[in-house]
Formats: structure tokens, C-alpha cells, sequence
């Protein structure tokens, strides 16, 4: 995938299938594809999400232009089965007393349960 561009000016794309579209404006939506890097302990994979490819090109496009760009990570935790810990010893970290969503048209209420998080540490023995 790749932008048409004249004069600094984005005017189309080019997909990833070699289809042109050109147009007066362009929404880039900057996630987790562009430059998509997964990281499975010491592995690294090039990729979205895992089993879904990323967007490789635009980034530098958009440096050669003068943005500037940079890592964000957005890592998931690791899934442990809650019923092999002891909450009890855990430091618990709450929510917001009011979530609110990430877009203008969540609404009000959207979050039926909110569970904390727990916190623990760690030594150099362990």
C-alpha cells in the first residue's frame, strides 16, 4: 500500500492489490498495522494482528514528507486462568469511578462490569 501525493499533498492510495483510488481527501487511521511489529517473547513477526499482515511503505512515505514517527506499544497481557491466584496478597487497582469510551458516540453506560486490576511485584531472587 502506498499514497499518491503531489505538491505535499496526499491526492490517492495505492492498495496493497495494486488498485488506485485518487481522491480530494485521505483518512489515515494510524494503528497497529502501519509498520506492524508483534512481539511473542524473544520473537518478533512483522504483522497487524497476529495472522493479519501490516501496512508497509506509507510509514516512510509520510517521514519523506516530514512527519515524524515513532513506536507506540500496545501490548496484551499474558492470559492466566484467575483461579491460580491468590487475589488476596495482590494490591487492587480500581477503575475510573466514571468510564467514559474512546469515541463521541460511545454511550452513557456502556461498561455493564468494570474489573480492577491487580498489582504485584518482584525481587532479584525471583
Amino acid at each position: 500500500m502506498s499514497l499518491h501525493y503531489e505538491d505535499n499533498r496526499v491526492v490517492g492510495v495505492r492498495t496493497g492489490m495494486g488498485v488506485d483510488f485518487y481522491c480530494k481527501s485521505v483518512v489515515l487511521t494510524a494503528g497497529t498495522f502501519l509498520n506492524g511489529l508483534i512481539h511473542i517473547g524473544r520473537t518478533q513477526l512483522k504483522g497487524g494482528r497476529i495472522g493479519e499482515k501490516a501496512s508497509y511503505g506509507i510509514t516512510q512515505q509520510l517521514i519523506d514528507m516530514g512527519f515524524r514517527s515513532s513506536r507506540m506499544k500496545t501490548g496484551t497481557p499474558a492470559r492466566i486462568d484467575g483461579r491460580s491466584i491468590n487475589f488476596d496478597i495482590l494490591s487492587e487497582q480500581f477503575g475510573d469511578n466514571k468510564p467514559t469510551g474512546f469515541s463521541y458516540q460511545t454511550k452513557p453506560g456502556y461498561l455493564p462490569k468494570q474489573r480492577s486490576c491487580y498489582m504485584t511485584h518482584t525481587n532479584s531472587e525471583v
